[in-house]
């Protein structure tokens, strides 16, 4: 497994006659490091910071929805319980 990322403006792995023993490569840089022609490679994966955002992109909606119904129920409990103690605090001046 190879896991490329840089800043350098050019391919760092290229596409090469012969045999390449990895099997799976992952390139995180902006601008890309590896030649996408790697990809039609038999037995070689390459998987480049675009693909894998959009392979994330349901997981991140789905981590965004539940945060947003955690922040609702957190907000209303808050708000309960500040109810709660502002009646609690009246009630102790009422005594």
């Amino acid at each position: 497994m190879v896991i490329c990322g840089t800043r350098h403006d050019d391919f760092l792995l290229r596409e090469e006659k012969g045999e390449i023993a990895t099997r799976l490569i992952f390139d995180l840089s902006v601008p890309r490091n590896v030649d996408p022609k790697l990809a039609l490679t038999p037995n070689l994966l390459l998987w480049n910071i675009d693909q894998l955002t959009a392979l994330m992109q349901p997981v991140l909606f789905g981590i965004d929805e539940v945060k947003k119904q955690l922040e609702t129920k957190v907000d209303r409990y808050v708000a309960s319980f500040e109810g709660k103690r502002v009646f609690a605090h009246h009630r102790i001046f009422l005594s």
